[in-house]
């Protein structure tokens, strides 16, 4: 009789089981962010990429609707719950965080949390999405852990009058996903271009620039030594790690003057926000060059660099456009072949702006008295006749969509003087540290940042009107006090 009773006892909880089963699954699965490509088990990755983990939820519609329990004390959309050992960290891989989307309320790792509602499948079964993103940090084979979910459900109820509709066969499993093999390896250092700082992922440059005149000069004579401002944008975006940290910065650039630098976060990437200013210049600089590391097949470092540009310019250099370096292969050819690509737009760009320049210059007979020497303008005829110079780069500086502003040098350098810091930090969002150290009011903290956020509206974007002079010599006064 005991043995009869542990087979029915089995048969049960296998049949309990096989019922389960039927009308509730999770499946998991792995996707790289770089190209979207489903991982299956065995499948290579590399130590830094991101993996995309969705694990969908299906019940059959009945079950669903009519048998789910909640056995929680609080109101859930979705009475289950998940548990999800890759939502922790751990030290194969940390936990990359997401604005969580609104949706299905449930409980995921004994905590509340949400997962979005698909549209049902063919059968008609009600299916849910629950989303993760981790970063890679081992360089071995490695599992992505099975996720679980326990249900609670019932066949028979009783309708009490008092206490509604009442469970008489409440039963409870739990259901898991299939466990995913990975075989991580660390980036290759073969090929490894030295302009590379740790992106892994899939990314595009785009650059956008701006010339300008600083300032117009009062006096003929001195419109040498009037600034020629270049406002440029570095977006670079895409899909995988990429931090701040790691986007190229403008150090160092000869014959050029950095005003001023930041990087701001933006929907899908970064943007390098810059000032450069220059005398004798109107072609923008050769910009340094960027690198990632692509894990898509056949992996490869990428390296992508802004094109060298004259006037008002929107160069876009994408994966068609880029240097690509397959794991196995050396960097020096295909180096080559960039600087070729680069060197010849840069030549095309410089013939282009000589012939424009020459077919606005007037002839020497009718203006002797200020279009000098009929002879090619060189770096010394600027010296020789600065009127032309400035003239020349007012016409190039005229293209731009954005209105051109005068640069708030004395303002932004006595506010840097006085905070003690360096004047391209003003624009930083470490300039609100600076002037909380510096011990000021607070209502006077937030009139300066009011007027440099209007500041960097006006010479950084085109957006709104530069502070009057009588407003920012008032924020001086009160400094000086």
């Amino acid at each position: 009789m005991v043995v009869s009773l542990c087979c029915s006892v089995l048969l049960a909880l296998a049949a309990q089981d096989v019922s389960v089963q039927e009308n509730a699954t999770l499946q998991l699965e792995v996707r790289r962010a770089a190209n979207d490509q489903v991982l299956s088990t065995q499948s290579q990755v590399y130590q830094g990429e991101i993996l995309y983990l969705d694990l969908e939820i299906s019940f059959a519609a009945d079950f669903h609707d009519r048998q789910l329990l909640n056995p929680w004390r609080m109101p859930l959309d979705l009475p289950v719950e998940l548990q999800l050992p890759w939502a922790q960290e751990s030290e194969i891989w940390q936990r990359v965080k997401v604005v969580a989307p609104a949706g299905s309320s449930l409980v995921i790792n004994r905590d509340k949390s949400t997962a979005q509602l698909l549209t049902p499948d063919q059968s008609g079964r009600i299916r849910f999405l629950v989303q993760r993103r981790i970063q890679i940090t081992t360089d071995q084979e490695f599992e992505i852990p099975a996720a679980s979910m326990k249900v609670v459900w019932a066949t028979k109820f009783e309708d009490d009058l008092a206490r509604g509709m009442v469970p008489l066969d409440r039963q409870e499993a739990s259901i898991a996903s299939t466990p995913i093999q990975l075989n991580a390896t660390a980036l290759p250092s073969q090929g490894q271009p030295a302009s590379f700082k740790g992106a892994v992922g899939k990314f595009e440059m785009k650059l956008e620039s701006e010339l300008r005149v600083d300032s117009e000069p009062t006096n003929p004579e001195q419109a040498a030594d009037q600034d020629l401002i270049w406002d440029i944008e570095i977006h670079t975006s895409g899909r995988g790690w990429l931090q701040k940290d790691m986007l190229a910065t403008l150090d160092e650039l000869q014959g050029f003057h950095v005003q001023g630098q930041r990087i701001e976060s933006t929907d899908n990437g970064l943007v390098l926000i810059a000032e450069l200013s220059t005398t004798d210049s109107m072609l923008l600089p050769t910009l340094p060059a960027w690198s990632y590391f692509n894990p898509s097949s056949p992996a490869a470092y990428v390296t992508l660099g802004p094109a060298p540009t004259v006037g008002k310019v929107e160069e876009e250099s994408t994966d068609s456009a880029q240097s690509e370096e397959s794991v196995n292969s050396p960097v020096a050819e295909e180096s080559s072949n960039l600087q070729l690509y680069w060197l010849g737009i840069g030549g095309a760009f410089f013939i282009f702006g000589m012939l424009y320049l020459m077919r606005r210059r007037p002839p020497a007979m009718a203006a002797p008295s200020t279009s000098g020497p009929s002879s090619p303008a060189t770096r010394n005829s600027v010296k020789a006749n600065p009127t032309q110079h400035v003239e020349h780069a007012k016409a190039i500086a005229s293209k731009p969509v954005r209105t051109a502003v005068p640069k708030p040098t004395d303002f932004i350098q006595q506010l840097a003087d006085h905070v003690g810091c360096k004047r391209e930090q003003v624009y930083s969002e470490d300039f609100a540290d600076y002037l909380l150290r510096a011990d000021l009011p607070q209502p006077l903290q937030e009139r300066i940042q009011a007027v440099v956020r209007r500041i960097v509206g006006a010479q950084f974007r085109g957006q709104g009107t530069m502070p009057s002079e009588d407003e920012s010599d008032s924020i001086l006064d009160e400094l000086r006090r």
